[in-house]
């Protein structure tokens, strides 16, 4: 079941933005990919922002971005969460969506139906929409 939220925050997978290809990640060593790196970014006061990096036993392949086909009915441009499989898809052009894993609380879960972004700003907060 698809449950169709626009989220003020997709910071953790859309800000690991990079290339959409597969990318090899060495579980033995530890390897992490660049685009998952530690990364310092800026706050909307001005302050440095410290995203550690993500843990390689996280980068499985339901975790790692990845460009799937998407035939759902949404508008390029839609942000589709999937709470029971832990996936957030960021709806694109041509029938294809680029997915991401997430972690889902009690709240999302029994959340449903829509909710519009009515604020855009770096590093916004987000609490469940009231219903």
């Amino acid at each position: 079941m698809r449950f169709a939220y626009l989220l003020a925050v997709v910071a953790f997978g859309l800000s690991a933005c990079g290339p959409t290809q597969p990318t090899a990640i060495n579980l033995a060593t530890g390897d992490v990919p660049s685009i998952y790196q530690a990364r310092t970014d800026t706050g909307p006061n001005g302050e440095s922002i410290e995203i550690p990096a993500v843990r390689a036993a996280y980068l499985n392949e339901r975790n790692k971005r990845q460009r799937v086909p998407y035939n759902g009915p949404e508008a390029p441009g839609t942000i589709v969460v999937d709470p029971y499989a832990r996936v957030l898809y960021h709806v694109m052009e041509s029938g294809e969506a680029m997915r991401f894993g997430i972690a889902v609380g009690r709240a999302g879960k029994g959340f449903t139906g829509n909710a519009v972004v009515s604020l855009k700003k770096r590093w916004p907060s987000w609490t469940l929409p009231r219903t």
